[in-house]
């Protein structure tokens, strides 16, 4: 699983550079989980063209990864930024392009047996609030 993480945050790293940071990218393992992990991402690079987001995403992970280890997965799903869940990640966690791991916590209203984030930072004010710690210091 490990390696796959490593695959997966380089695709985050990818996209990221080339078209923007993401709010959040995480790898969800529902408690319900017959279909594997959900990769859930939300970006304000997105906007309104989710369809075309997903099948960027889907394509990247596809030529990244193995096809055992696609069957991992079960589903992308695209988070709107203004979505009241993402705002309760943020408040709690903090990562770009690494990973923390939580188990067994309910997010967006579902049970998760596992989540991997590998990117959870509020736009705009993330960067205000950066800015504040450092001047403190």
């Amino acid at each position: 699983m490990n390696e796959l993480i490593k695959k997966i945050i380089g695709v985050e790293k990818k996209i990221s550079s080339e078209k923007g940071p993401f709010s959040l990218f995480a790898l969800f393992l529902p408690e319900e989980a017959a279909g594997g992990w959900d990769v859930l991402s939300a970006a304000p690079w997105i906007g309104n063209d989710e369809w075309k987001a997903m099948q960027l995403l889907t394509r990247r992970i596809q030529q990244t990864i193995t096809i055992d280890e696609l069957l991992k997965f079960s589903k992308v799903v695209i988070i709107k930024e203004d979505n009241p869940g993402l705002d309760e990640i943020h408040r709690t966690i903090r990562v770009e392009h690494g990973l923390l791991e939580i188990k067994n916590e309910v997010f967006f209203g579902l049970e998760i047996k596992h989540a991997c984030f590998i990117t959870s930072r509020r736009q705009g004010i993330q960067e205000e609030e950066d800015a504040e710690m450092a001047l403190e210091a």
